[in-house]
């Protein structure tokens, strides 16, 4: 097995995930109470007496009028109009709404701002809008001419919006046909474009154009007030780098929130966000694992969201096939080792998946069985499931073998490199890797650990620099981004190693509005990722918040696909 130190880490988690199931039992199976016997019963009265008269309950209210919540700060904190849609101001999102809403349910798309949507030929994507939902603040109802200034405002040169490529050269022009339809044209079919127009991805919160052209666009970071949206809470005030608090909508279009008012406080330190939920000055935080299950022993509660959102994968770096895009620029390592298929497999065969599940994830980690694909997407193929264990489970022997048939052995052992970090989706990560290196050490594998700035690796990762890297990731789990990792031919470069077939069919994929046909195609992308173990997966993880539950009594979202938080507005209150 892999060294002692990791071992006793492993142990410990282990410890406190199961001491914390345990002491979960042991609330929950106490001794029943003996029932008493039953009193006689009273003599029958000679006459009844009148019946008392029937009070009538008083209305039950929230256990607390503001819910305060918790989490890291955000890159950007702000109103700067040009990225509003950026995750990095996620923490906004409560006062925005979408043409198309997402459900809480799971991650399904429904009507929002838009009632109801139609595919033409163009193409284009017609919209008929809702009507008679105000902005906040005063600044009038909703119309098509809000719809226009908002891709407009993503489109413009100096736009800061992550997706400003895709609005510039995906969706050129939004037309108005009345106040309550808009037509919006894209320059070729486009798989993503529900996605990105939805509550769902996030990128196109519907803002006012009255209110932007009031205020003097750009609205700059600051204490401006953001511009108006049309959500169930509207901006209430700011204290830069240390919260911002919105308060309900009266007589909301959609929605009537428990609380008054929701905080949201911008705590860096893990610690510093528990030690505030325990003390009751934040009801709803995230915390890593080990953390988590110290609160729960103390009393909170864990929710979790209903879609398994975020991925923990390891990713081969930098490495393409010999007829690719990257080698004809000159970027292709044709020595690498991970362009041999029997090296990428013995380095997945070599994990203990179901080790670092319950060490680190209190075995809650779903089996990614491909990378960005799983039952709930479209192109789940049930093959890949039954063939797991057989090409990807945990067989060292069978590891050594597949690097003997590859060229390697002890004295020419395999050498990588591994990018030890933490990464932002989720805790852990950098133990996860060692851990993985551990692992792969113990096949005779040589691994050379190290660690790099973020803007150095982006930097690296776009000029073709990574030949044999090993990375984590935890990026969102939309399917129509994911995979763009493994082509040369879609941002970010550098991702990981392609396959001419399955770029081809992603050409196609990420151009189709067609749902059968985008569900082939997925299927056969993964297919291909499958049988050519283009990546490590290792599991789908929940979106978990711990609650304190004398405040909160549950939240029910999706779990968002880019990590960040959502449906905040949903959050039920403890009623008395």
């Amino acid at each position: 097995m892999f060294g002692q130190v990791w071992s006793m880490k492993l142990l410990t988690l282990a410890v406190l995930t199961v001491a914390t199931a345990m002491l979960v039992v042991a609330c929950s199976s106490g001794d029943e109470d003996t029932a008493a016997p039953a009193a006689p019963a009273a003599p029958a009265a000679a006459t009844a007496a009148p019946a008392a008269p029937t009070a009538v309950p008083a209305p039950l209210e929230p256990a607390a009028v503001r819910l305060v919540t918790a989490f890291e700060p955000p890159s950007t904190e702000g109103n700067e109009t040009r990225h509003i849609g950026q995750t990095t101001v996620w923490q906004m999102k409560a006062m925005y709404e979408y043409l198309i809403d997402s459900s809480p349910d799971d991650d399904k798309l429904l009507p929002g701002l838009a009632l109801e949507w139609a595919v033409e030929d163009g193409p284009q994507v017609r919209f008929k809008l809702r009507e008679g939902v105000p902005f906040h603040g005063d600044w009038g109802e909703f119309t098509s001419a809000d719809v226009v200034k908002t891709l407009t405002n993503h489109q413009r040169d100096d736009s800061l919006h992550g997706e400003v490529k895709y609005f510039q050269s995906v969706t050129p022009e939004a037309i108005p046909n009345g106040d309550h339809e808009v037509v919006i044209k894209l320059s070729r079919n486009d798989s993503n474009f529900f996605a990105q127009f939805s509550r769902l991805q996030g990128g196109f919160e519907i803002i006012s154009k009255a209110h932007l052209e009031s205020a003097g666009d750009p609205v700059v970071i600051g204490t401006d007030a953001p511009i108006a949206g049309t959500g169930p809470y509207q901006y209430k005030e700011r204290a830069q780098g240390q919260n911002i608090v919105f308060e309900k909508v009266s007589d909301h279009w959609r929605l009537n929130p428990d609380f008054q008012e929701i905080e949201i406080k911008f705590i860096t330190e893990a610690s510093t966000r528990m030690a505030a939920l325990l003390a009751g000055e934040v009801h709803l935080t995230n915390l890593p694992e080990d953390q988590l299950v110290q609160t729960v022993a103390k009393g909170m509660k864990v929710v979790r969201g209903n879609v398994t959102a975020l991925r923990a994968f390891a990713q081969f770096r930098g490495q393409y096939e010999l007829e690719s895009s990257a080698k004809s620029a000159g970027y292709q390592d044709t020595g690498s080792p991970f362009l041999n298929v029997k090296v990428r497999q013995a380095l997945n065969r070599a994990i203990d998946r179901d080790e670092i599940n319950n060490a680190f994830f209190g075995g809650k980690g779903q089996t990614m069985h491909v990378n960005h694909l799983n039952e709930g997407r479209p192109g789940w193929n049930p093959r890949w499931e039954t063939d797991f264990p057989s090409k990807y489970g945990f067989d060292p022997a069978a590891a050594k073998a597949l690097l003997a048939e590859a060229g390697y052995n002890a004295g020419n052992p395999l050498e990588i490199d591994a990018h030890v970090a933490p990464i932002s989706r989720y805790a852990g990560a950098d133990d996860i890797m060692e851990i993985m290196i551990a692992y792969w050490q113990d096949i005779g594998v040589k691994v050379n650990q190290y660690t790099e700035d973020n803007t150095i690796r982006r930097a690296k990762g776009r000029a073709f620099e990574y030949t044999r890297e090993i990375a984590m990731g935890g990026t969102s789990s939309n399917i129509t981004i994911g995979p763009k990792v493994y082509n040369t031919s879609f941002p970010p470069r550098g991702g990981g190693v392609e396959i001419l077939e399955s770029s081809k069919i992603m050409g196609e994929f990420m151009q189709t509005l067609e749902p059968k046909r985008a569900d082939d195609l997925a299927r056969q992308m993964g297919n291909i990722f499958f049988d050519e173990f283009i990546s490590i997966p290792l599991f789908w993880l929940p979106a978990e918040a711990v609650i304190n539950p004398e405040v909160v009594a549950g939240w029910n979202w999706p779990g968002s696909i880019t990590g960040t938080w959502t449906h905040l507005e949903n959050v039920k209150a403890v009623m008395k």
